[in-house]
């Protein structure tokens, strides 16, 4: 049976095993998004840093830790991105094994995109999308 909530205020120490937080997931790490949301606010409440510098205005959903920072300071370590520009951000540089890749295409045999979903697709990766005209 995983452990009764916390009290507002209360946060776990770091060697926690309580059973509260996502797999993998420091309480360390957690409690400092937790700060960062009590300082700042909701990521909702934002837009989202790295689609505003392409034009497009799209509510963040994440507050993500600025690689290489400590996540100390809620102001200077961490920005407002959307969840797509979120994962883009955290992958960035990441080389996926054949095994990993293997298994998303085995995952994605039988699913077919719709011609819509295709076409958009397609102009992605010919650079050609249309964001921003919404």
């Amino acid at each position: 049976m995983p452990a009764p909530p916390l009290r507002p205020g209360r946060t776990c120490p770091a060697d926690c095993r309580c059973g509260r937080h996502p797999e993998g997931v420091s309480t360390r790490y957690m409690a400092r998004h937790m700060k960062v949301r009590r300082t700042r606010g909701l990521a909702s409440g934002h837009l989202c840093v790295r689609c505003i510098e392409d034009g497009i205005s799209k509510q963040a959903q994440d507050w993500a830790l600025v690689h290489g920072e400590t996540g100390m300071d809620p102001w200077a370590d961490y920005v407002p991105l959307c969840r797509s520009c979120h994962k883009k951000y955290d992958l960035r540089g990441v080389v996926r094994s054949d095994v990993y890749r293997e298994n998303i295409a085995a995952a994605r045999r039988g699913k077919h995109h719709s011609a819509e979903t295709r076409a958009k697709i397609s102009r992605s990766l010919q650079g050609n999308t249309n964001r921003g005209k919404r």
